[in-house]
């Protein structure tokens, strides 16, 4: 089938999500078959004009089919869309919040099993002291490159001013 399940990268929630994008061959079939269909209610017999009704009947299931697997991805517990994230992951990550201020509103999802506040991990911050280790660090780094660049620097002088 062209289903699949699969988890949430952000909530981690198992759902099904589809995963055929296009057509394949056995649409390109149907619209055929379809096309057939039409031609022999409109006019009982083969007209040229078939072909028209034939790549209209493509356009439609491609478009079907592209929004039937775009409609999917979004998780449907936390909101999390990854190809918005790919996309713009500020906008993503607005989603998941308005989502998920939503759900935190409404008591009904509480106690529900897809809950998506249950597994999100707590964002932690550095400390202090490893916030200034860090800051202390890049600055230490810093001045060393700059020492490097200078010392690399003082060797083309003395060889121009001695020729």
């Amino acid at each position: 089938m062209s289903s699949e399940q699969c988890y949430c990268a952000f909530c981690k929630h198992q759902r099904r999500i589809y995963t055929k994008r296009h057509i394949t061959p056995i649409n390109m079939l149907l619209s055929v078959l379809a096309a057939f269909a039409i031609m022999m209610f409109l006019w009982q017999e083969f007209d040229p004009r078939v072909l028209i009704v034939f790549a209209f009947c493509l356009m439609v299931a491609e478009m079907f089919i592209t929004i039937r697997w775009r409609v999917t991805l979004p998780c449907p517990h936390c909101g999390f869309d990854p190809v918005l994230y790919m996309r713009n992951p500020k906008k993503a990550c607005e989603k998941v919040n308005t989502t998920i201020d939503l759900r935190r509103h409404q008591a009904s999802r509480w106690l529900k099993g897809k809950n998506p506040m249950q597994n999100l991990t707590p964002r932690s911050r550095p400390s202090v002291k490893e916030e200034l280790k860090l800051r202390e660090a890049s600055r230490v780094a810093e001045e060393m490159l700059s020492r490097q660049l200078s010392e690399e620097q003082k060797p083309t002088l003395m060889n121009s001013d001695s020729h």
